[in-house]
């Protein structure tokens, strides 16, 4: 009769047991959850913006103020401002289409290796901007036909040091602490899983 009780009482635990594990497992999955629609959630906002304000500052104030003085010369300024604000507009379309596609249910490492790449692809876009912007300020100068004096140059020089600053803390710090929520959220349901 004693066997039979343990016996019991082993099987009521072994419920308990997996019910545990379930409860903590559909918790972390719902933190993921959360974590990841606030990355998701972001980028829309963002994608949102520059849907609005990238069309509206070039009718607004680029397009009214090109000169264009009919050289080659104009014709690339003109492609190094607009081509690479379009495909960085391409990009985070691309971006944002990739975080919709993550799929946590299928494999979690999958997941982990999916998250890392978006998060290195998010870090390399924004040091490609610091790249991009002395291009785009350069053209500014040809397709306005702005003199280029010494406050310009300042001015220029300025602008360039706040953008590597604000580079440096996303790279640093933004980027990392956005994912460091989901990356740990993948890594307590790994832990559950075993």
């Amino acid at each position: 009769m004693e066997i039979d009780e343990i016996k019991g009482y082993w099987k009521e635990e072994d419920k308990r047991i997996i019910e545990n594990v379930k409860i903590n497992r559909d918790a972390s999955f719902q933190k993921l959850r959360s974590s990841f629609d606030k990355i998701r959630i972001r980028r829309l906002l963002w994608l949102v913006q520059m849907c609005i304000s990238v069309p509206l500052v070039f009718a607004l104030m680029v397009f009214p103020r090109i000169k264009n003085d009919g050289s080659v010369l104009f014709y690339i300024a003109l492609a190094g401002f607009i081509v690479p604000i379009v495909l960085s507009f391409i990009y985070y379309i691309y971006y944002y289409i990739c975080l919709l596609r993550i799929d946590f249910t299928v494999s979690i490492l999958n997941a982990q290796k999916e998250i890392h790449r978006l998060q290195m692809s998010d870090k390399k876009v924004n040091l490609l901007g610091v790249i991009i912007v002395p291009i785009e300020a350069v053209s500014i100068f040809k397709i306005f036909d702005l003199p280029i004096k010494h406050e310009a140059i300042i001015m220029l020089l300025l602008i360039a040091v706040i953008m590597t600053m604000s580079v440096i803390i996303k790279l640093k710090v933004l980027i990392p602490k956005e994912y460091s929520k989901v990356k740990s959220c993948l890594d307590e349901m790994e832990e559950n899983e075993k």
